[in-house]
């Protein structure tokens, strides 16, 4: 079976939940800066950033280097003295690939040709740092009881002609986690550890590289959304954390390894979604975990927690694994995928799923292969990336955003010896000369730039060369360097930087210098604050425009949204932010349909509106008493009934024709009617809609069933994911749906309940797991695993402010209140830098404190 990739070959322009790609094998140095023969008289001498190395006779056959048995080098001083090469004893040694590659009595280790047999990646005193009899005892076998060490892997390869996979992936990172194999062959993992994928045997999370004292010594490592895998011993697996471990009874490996038996000796493995992958010293593939769309190639759709044999793939000797699906380049340099690819790939997989392997065919050899969540990419000989798939960020580094389902060449990227593709949307590489650049999603910092913002090419991470390896996660990257250095930046909630520090903020932070606030609205990812004289400033994620500046740099203070003057209302959702100015302009930026602008523009269709609620695609208003709508129509957030659309203009809300308020998350709208009812459409799947869950969808507005009546109308309808609560004239507080249910203590999500103990309240602000509201001037918020430590069933709790407050707001996971001084405090995850303190990502690397 062959797919079949459109066979022009051109130059581009310049310009959820996945996993990212580990490879086993490296591009072949060699193939791409070229040997010279053993008779040449002359060295050719360093050029740009890349060092060609000629063979010599004699010292004077260099012009001035040095002649190292047999081989042309320079003098070094420091590594930075060989433009990309690494000083080795007072030399500067060439880099190199799949093996093979070094001159005779060289050691190819780290693509690094090192003087003798020297070998970083373990050795005899591999154990020296990782309490190997800790670790023994705490596995559910031992792995390692008739190993050699980690030097018998890599010399034994060595030995074979042409090179076997180059064992290195000593560097992984999963969802918000990255682990290390040290040059001692101890594994230090640090980041989130939900379902143990740290292996320290709890589910603690580590701010910095903690040992993981499950895992002997190892060769390599593989890391994907919440496991990881790696080598240990003479080419055995092991694999902790949650799925695609291949634990037997499904659950998380979180106090014991899981070893995977593989007929063969292991030289490599990949980790997918919830499934990983092997290769063995024949060639073979083996796969296990989640399988229901094919992706262990075994040609069934069963999940197995036993490993087995990929179907139809010749020898292979370059691997990948990417969401649902993997990739591996064979011995003769062809390209083999199976799985699922991604939704949109026509060109590339029009018969997907693939549950065996199939052939994809490129316009050149293959060296090596990267496989992310719906994209992947090939390298060719000579370090050319051709690559295909999702696109939405720019993160196939063509200079576009626009996805490919036909082969394009990365020409931003240069050549390069090292891909990764993460589960999110970006990847980095390592170029030819050991520098690494970064492309697509950089809101978070993950392209390591300094800047913050999106980037359609690669852009160049500054201050590291010399650079090994590279790894990329959800949101966050990380390079090895010699030495056992690890430098990252990026998404650091949960310490997935390893700089021992947490950008989350449990308690309030002032967010910037702001002294004049009257109102706050806090959406998915950023924050806006509307100033008493006039305007709005924003902070944090601006991936998409929604903080209206003009760019899509992050912003890790408040900035001022351009041209927006005495704004009446403003409301923030996911990548989309929209405010009302006088008498009743409507005025919206960022990303969505109808409304694509850096600065606030009008919405066509809707040039006028009384209120507005932004949710995650849809914005509904209101204007006179009747519901507009515009965007995605998912479980009928339109609001105009059972017909589906229209995407591409504005619509009226159905049966709303006295409405007084509004509010909206998500996919989920109510208004608040002048009777004092409520009235809420769309998503519906826990309730939070106001009907059974049996109905999904509630595609025109529905009653929202109260127990008082008219008597004691509603106020104000706060919503979050799964729930909603009201506010009551009388300042009582209701809830219902799975998302509201836990602050009222009843077990089920209908009908609304009261929260008790919770009086007097003046406004109210709904996160994901926390209820918050301003009593009597103070902020009191009732919850659960939220930071500030507020658990759920206990009274609501007095949040410590300088001032009273005046209006609160909340997203997902963030709050922010203004107080009565004009200042605005704020708390929860501030991953983005939204919560306006200066905070957030690491926009630069920072070194991991090993």
């Amino acid at each position: 079976m062959i797919v079949s990739l459109p066979q022009h070959w051109h130059w581009s322009r310049t310009g959820r939940r996945v996993t990212p790609w580990i490879s086993a094998s490296r591009l072949m140095f060699g193939l791409a800066l070229a040997w010279i023969a053993a008779s040449a008289s002359s060295c050719v001498l360093a050029k740009n950033d890349r060092r060609f190395f000629a063979s010599c006779g004699s010292a004077q056959d260099c012009a001035g280097n040095l002649c190292y048995q047999g081989l042309c080098t320079a003098n070094c001083v420091n590594d930075s003295g060989c433009n990309g090469g690494v000083c080795v004893q007072s030399v500067c040694a060439p880099r190199c690939g799949n093996g093979g590659t070094c001159p005779a009595k060289w050691t190819c280790s780290d693509w690094v040709c090192r003087p003798g047999n020297s070998v970083v990646s373990g050795g005899s005193d591999a154990v020296s740092d990782a309490n190997s009899s800790d670790a023994a005892s705490e596995t559910s076998s031992d792995p390692d009881s008739d190993t050699g060490s980690a030097t018998a892997d890599v010399d034994d390869k060595q030995d074979t002609a042409g090179g076997s996979p180059w064992v290195g992936g000593r560097l992984a990172a999963g969802e918000a986690f990255t682990c290390a194999v040290l040059e001692s062959g101890a594994t230090r993992c640090w980041g989130i550890n939900y379902n143990g994928q740290l292996a320290t045997g709890d589910k603690e999370t580590a701010h910095k590289p903690t040992l993981a004292k499950l895992v002997p010594t190892a060769t390599a490592v593989a890391a994907s959304i919440d496991h990881a895998c790696a080598l240990v011993g003479d080419g055995k697996v092991v694999c902790w954390g949650g799925a695609g471990t291949g634990a037997a009874d499904g659950q998380p490996a979180v106090s014991a390894v899981v070893n995977v038996a593989i007929p063969t000796k292991a030289t490599a493995i990949v980790a997918g979604t919830a499934f990983s992958c092997a290769l063995d010293a024949d060639g073979a593939v083996w796969c296990w975990g989640e399988n229901n769309v094919g992706q262990l190639g075994d040609g069934t759709q069963t999940s197995r927690a036993k490993a087995a044999k990929v179907k139809g793939l010749p020898a292979a000797k370059a691997l990948a694994a990417g969401h649902e699906h993997a990739c591996a380049v064979t011995a003769t340099q062809k390209l083999w995928c199976w799985g699922q690819f991604g939704a949109g790939w026509e060109a590339v997989a029009a018969k997907q799923p693939y549950l065996e392997a199939a052939l994809v065919a490129l316009p050149q050899p293959a060296a090596d292969v990267a496989a992310g969540g719906l994209n992947t990419c090939a390298l060719a000989s000579d370090g050319t990336a051709m690559c295909w798939g999702d696109n939405g960020l720019g993160q196939l580094g063509l200079g576009d955003n626009t996805p490919h389902d036909g082969l394009q060449v990365a020409s931003t990227l240069g050549k390069v010896n090292r891909i990764a593709l993460g589960s999110g949307e970006h990847g980095c590489a390592v170029t030819l000369a050991g520098k690494v650049v970064c492309w697509g999603q950089g809101a978070q910092g993950q392209l390591g730039d300094g800047k913050g913002k999106r980037s359609g090419t690669a852009v160049e991470v500054p201050n590291l060369t010399g650079v090994l390896d590279v790894a990329v996660g959800v949101n966050h990257s990380c390079a090895r360097l010699p030495g056992d250095q690890i430098w990252c930046w990026g998404g650091n909630e949960q310490g997935q930087t390893g700089n021992d520090q947490s950008d989350n903020e449990p308690n309030p932070v002032a967010m910037g210098t702001i002294s004049d606030a009257k109102a706050v609205a806090v959406g998915h990812t950023h924050v806006c604050v509307l100033r008493q004289g006039g305007g709005a400033w924003c902070s944090g994620d601006n991936s998409h425009g929604a903080l209206g500046n003009g760019d899509f740099a992050t912003q890790l203070k408040p900035t001022a949204v351009s041209g927006l003057a005495q704004g009446l209302q403003i409301s923030a959702g996911e990548g989309l932010t929209c405010g009302t100015s006088t008498p009743t302009t409507l005025s919206c930026w960022g990303g969505g349909v109808l409304v694509d602008s850096l600065t606030p523009a009008g919405v066509a269709g809707l040039p006028q509106a009384d209120a507005v609620a932004v949710g995650a695609g849809t914005t509904c208003a209101l204007l006179g008493g009747n519901g507009f709508c515009f965007g995605n129509d998912d479980y009928g957030s339109l609001g105009n009934g059972p017909q589906t659309g229209p995407w591409d203009a504005v619509v009226p809300v159905q049966g709303l024709s006295s409405a007084v308020a509004i509010a909206g998350k998500w996919q989920t709208f109510c208004a608040i009617l002048g009777s004092g009812g409520v009235r809420c459409w769309g998503r519906n799947n826990g309730a939070q809609a106001g009907v059974s869950t049996d109905q999904e969808a509630v595609s025109s507005p529905t009653d929202v069933t109260l127990a008082d009546g008219p008597q004691d109308g509603v106020a104000q309808v706060v919503l979050n994911y799964h729930g909603a609560c009201a506010r009551r004239q009388s300042g009582s507080v209701v809830c219902w749906g799975e998302g509201g249910q836990s602050h009222t203590g009843q077990t089920a999500p209908l009908p609304p309940s009261a929260v008790p103990n919770l009086v007097g309240a003046t406004d109210i602000a709904l996160s994901n797991a926390m209820l918050c509201a301003i009593t009597g001037g103070k902020v009191v918020c009732v919850g659960g695993e939220v930071p500030g430590g507020w658990e759920g069933g206990k009274p609501p709790t007095v949040v410590p402010l300088a001032a009273s407050a005046v209006d609160i707001d909340a997203g997902p996971g963030d709050v922010c209140a203004v107080l009565s001084n004009g200042t605005v405090w704020c708390w929860g995850y501030n991953e983005f830098g939204q919560l306006g303190n200066g905070k957030g990502p690491l926009l630069l690397p920072v070194l991991a404190k090993m």
